[in-house]
């Protein structure tokens, strides 16, 4: 920025300097200039949108160093790469992959529509896949489903639905189960289906996201099928956070302090007996009647 305020002066300064023909030529490249910096400001200020693969990954397996795809989002950049669930990674865009950092690592400034380029191995042929980064999908109520059962789930693949000997593709596939969440204590594994929870079918994510969010809070049982094994089980559902109530304190207006005047004040009675007690009542209805007095006088003079 600096370098480029000096080169605007020396500009401006041979605008000005110059006459007649010469003023024109400067002119035009004091405001070419004008409008490069404008657009490089532009450019800068732009944030660049963070490019999506569209899978998960799972580093903790028995051989060290090597990160495996848990699972693909249907329809996703990965999915239409031709990446599966179960390839092992080894590579992204020449950056070798040996843990779920390197990934991270790999995909790290990379925007959307950035072509990559994935190194697999598939059973025990290593293959390249060409991936374009899309853009992440908007968030939707599977959120429900991780904060309330904590699992991630996609629709069911055709790998999975092999694996679990399903007849069809529907229900909801769980790529991955949160440690000490509902599911996890349920017995819930990674790889598994659900096919329907506390009386509902789930033919996807969204319908067992709804089935979790009607059941918030309270217990439910939950079909799941893994390796071909149907299973039954009763999982606690979290509570949904709700917001703490605002309460409105009602502000009591602000009174003013009336402090006595030294004429006002009257001395207390003293807590006597016969004439004593008598005298100081005498003594306070008097100093009461004198001080009557002084208001009518002053109500009289102020009255005209």
């Amino acid at each position: 920025m600096r370098r480029a305020s000096i080169a605007l002066a020396i500009l401006i300064w041979g605008a000005v300097a110059c006459t007649g023909a010469f003023a024109q030529p400067f002119l035009n490249r004091v405001e070419n200039f004008v409008r490069d910096q404008i657009d490089n400001v532009r450019s800068i200020a732009q944030p660049v949108e963070p490019g999506y693969l569209g899978l998960t990954v799972d580093d903790r397996l028995s051989t060290p160093n090597v990160v495996r795809i848990k699972g693909i989002v249907p329809g996703g950049p990965a999915a239409q790469a031709g990446l599966q669930a179960g390839d092992i990674l080894l590579s992204i865009d020449g950056i070798l992959i040996a843990s779920t950092g390197d990934v991270d690592a790999a995909l790290d400034g990379e925007p959307v529509g950035a072509q990559l380029s994935v190194g697999v191995r598939r059973g025990s042929v290593d293959q390249e896949f060409e991936v374009m980064l899309g853009r992440r999908p908007a968030a939707t109520d599977a959120n429900d489903i991780e904060k309330l059962l904590g699992v991630r789930a996609t629709n069911v693949t055709d790998d999975s639905r092999r694996t679990n000997n399903l007849p069809d593709q529907n229900g909801a596939l769980i790529m991955e189960v949160i440690a000490g969440s509902p599911a996890a204590r349920a017995g819930i594994p990674n790889g598994a289906v659900i096919v329907a929870f506390n009386g509902r079918s789930v033919n996807n994510p969204q319908d067992l996201a709804a089935a979790v969010r009607a059941s918030a809070g309270r217990e439910a049982e939950v079909m799941f099928i893994s390796g071909a094994q149907a299973t039954r089980a009763m999982v606690a559902v979290a509570a949904l956070m709700q917001p703490a109530p605002v309460v409105e304190i009602p502000v009591q207006p602000a009174q003013a302090i009336v402090k006595p005047r030294p004429s006002d004040y009257v001395e207390p009675v003293p807590a006597t007996h016969g004439n004593s007690r008598t005298r100081a009542l005498e003594a306070r209805i008097r100093e009461l009647e004198a001080r009557l007095a002084r208001l009518e006088n002053q109500r009289a003079a102020g009255g005209k």
